[in-house]
């Protein structure tokens, strides 16, 4: 029977009566290969090959043989080694120490293979089954009942431990990531560092239960071993930078969010919840929050710094547009229904968007009748809007303006105040007046205004008439006015030989009279009047300056802008004309008399 290499070691059996005088050579070669497959072996890959094959020879050394493998050469790919034959059944450690970061993958055919990433070591076994024959992890699922490592530990997939993970020494550190770019590290009797080297989330908590009541929940639980006492710090989270301190910067507490037990007692408690940031160099409390109030703090010796709270609207695109939000506070309440409303609310609103023409408006609103309703609006320019309905039967007029706190109808309501030109509500009457600080209110101010059931009255206490005086806004000149004398009214407009030029006479004023249609019509809101009148574009055609506005002019919502006709500035027309008729009839009088002589 001849030699043959079928074992797994692939070594020489020597066949019944052969060898018979070298079979100790054989033997000794055999065990020599014995002890080279419980040794460390080293085979080079060649550079950049996808693939590989790792023969145990027969008889003869052969790395492939050793238990501990070790792989060399350089890669730009990942590459299969393939053992063979794939009759053999064997335990090795394979180690991937190949450049270029690739990991190898062991196979025996076209069986189950491994992969062994680049750097790392793996216990891997083949079953020897042929043409199928399997690479098998030999560490997957491995049970240890106890386990010591005296240096680092690498887990590349799920660790799953059923006790504690004791780490005994001071400063242990967990490392996480394929880059080891996020570590737990352990702070000497003081607690762990959680440290990340990139810009990414550090922590995130995440809830992924179905229940509506499930959310991320990160608890700070403070447990004295005795009672709570008032003013314990209930949790604390604190941001720290390093400031530019000389010689070793200083990590400083830029800002703090902190819990307080303000009341400890059962049933009653009372906490607060404080917002601390640093203000030069020293902790400020600038948010205080409890059950019943909101503070925002300011600790400053500069006369113009105070609270300051900022709605900042930004849109998706970083460019606004006119009438964007700004900003909204709304105040709510429970209504005796139980409902929550918004009983008032004050908003900001950019009216106008343009770069440098920007324009604000701000709205206070309060609810009516179930209904959130503005009622007041201020621009830059003023008081847009301000309506305040008399909804208490002590307030009959919708503002009141007071005095040192005063603001019943037994003292004077004012606006600009006691010592300027001011107007105010005269004592027990329905008058307003327009004054001085040497009017008083029991004497007679400048201008008095009355509504009644009569109108508007206005009475000018000062010169003894009534008046309303139109006054051009250039030089001060008086463009008209409306005077009474007695019982009668006269309606006038300046026409001083002082204030005018180009002076000339007006002639052909017969033909710009002739040119003037005069109708007779109703106006659509009032159907059962007719009157007798023009139509304005017609005679701006004719006398221009006696009409205002322009044909077919609408709103931005579509509503007429009508024009309209100012009939005195025609009076000089007119006048014109018929003086021209006059001398007309006089010629042709002064032709018949001497016709009939």
């Amino acid at each position: 029977m001849a030699s043959t290499f079928v074992n797994d070691l692939r070594l020489e059996e020597i066949g019944d009566g052969e060898q018979s005088t070298t079979w100790g050579q054989t033997t000794n070669t055999n065990l020599e290969l014995i002890a080279e497959a419980f040794s460390f072996g080293t085979e080079a890959i060649t550079t950049n090959a996808n693939t590989h094959t790792t023969t145990i020879a027969d008889g003869s050394t052969d790395p492939g043989r050793s238990i501990f493998l070790k792989y060399t050469g350089t890669l730009d790919s990942e590459c299969t080694i393939t053992i063979g034959p794939n009759t053999v059944s064997k335990l090795w450690f394979i180690e991937n120490a190949t450049s270029g970061s690739q990991n190898i993958a062991i196979s025996q055919g076209s069986g189950a293979n491994v992969t062994i990433a680049n750097g790392q070591t793996k216990v891997v076994y083949s079953d020897g089954a042929g043409s199928g024959a399997a690479i098998v992890d030999a560490l997957q699922d491995l049970s240890i009942p106890d386990l010591f490592i005296d240096d680092d530990l690498t887990v590349t997939d799920d660790l799953t431990v059923g006790d504690d993970v004791l780490l005994n020494s001071d400063g242990a550190i967990i490392k996480l990531g394929a880059d080891a770019d996020v570590t737990l590290t352990h702070v000497a009797d003081t607690g762990v560092t959680l440290a990340s080297g990139t810009n990414a989330t550090t922590l995130q908590v995440d809830s992924t239960a179905d229940n509506v009541n499930a959310a991320p929940k990160l608890i700070l639980n403070r447990a004295r071993s005795g009672n709570t006492q008032d003013g314990d710090i209930g949790g604390q989270i604190e941001f720290k930078i390093k400031n530019d301190a000389s010689g070793t910067p200083e990590q400083i507490d830029f800002a703090k969010i902190f819990t307080t037990a303000v009341d400890f007692t059962d049933a009653t408690e009372d906490g607060k919840l404080t917002l601390q940031t640093i203000t030069a160099g020293a902790a400020v409390n600038s948010m205080e929050i409890t059950g019943t109030a909101t503070t925002l703090n300011t600790i400053t010796d500069d006369a113009n710094a105070g609270p300051i709270l900022n709605l900042k609207r930004t849109r998706g695109s970083g460019t606004a547009a006119d009438n964007d939000l700004g900003g909204q506070i709304d105040f709510l309440m429970n209504d005796a229904g139980g409902n929550e409303t918004t009983i008032s609310r004050v908003k900001s609103k950019l009216t106008t968007a343009a770069d440098g023409n920007e324009h604000g408006l701000l709205s206070l609103g309060a609810v009516l009748d179930g209904t959130i309703t503005d009622i007041m609006e201020i621009s830059g320019q003023g008081s847009a809007i301000c309506v305040v309905p008399a909804i208490d039967s002590d307030i009959t007029t919708g503002i009141e303006f007071g005095v040192n706190g005063t603001t019943e109808s037994t003292s004077k309501n004012e606006i600009l105040g006691p010592d300027v030109n001011r107007m105010w509500k005269a004592v027990n009457t329905q008058r307003v007046r327009i004054g001085n600080v040497a009017n008083t209110e029991g004497s007679a101010a400048h201008l008095e205004m009355m509504i009644s059931g009569n109108g508007i009255i206005i009475n000018n206490a000062l010169s003894g008439m009534n008046a309303i005086v139109f006054r051009t806004s250039g030089n001060g000149t008086d463009a008209g006015a409306i005077t009474c004398s007695g019982s009668s009214t006269n309606y006038g407009d300046t026409s001083d030989y002082r204030v005018k030029e180009n002076i000339v006479n007006l002639t052909g004023a017969i033909n710009r009279v002739k040119a003037l249609q005069t109708y007779r019509f109703n106006f659509i809101n009032d159907t059962s009047k007719t009157v007798d009148g023009f139509l304005a574009h017609e005679v701006a055609s004719v006398v221009p300056e006696a009409v205002t506005g322009e044909k077919d002019a609408v709103d931005g919502n579509g509503n007429i802008q009508a024009q309209s006709v100012d009939r005195s500035k025609l009076v000089p027309v007119l006048t014109a004309a018929l003086q021209e008729a006059i001398a007309k009839i006089e010629a042709l009088e002064t032709r018949v008399a001497a016709l009939e002589g």
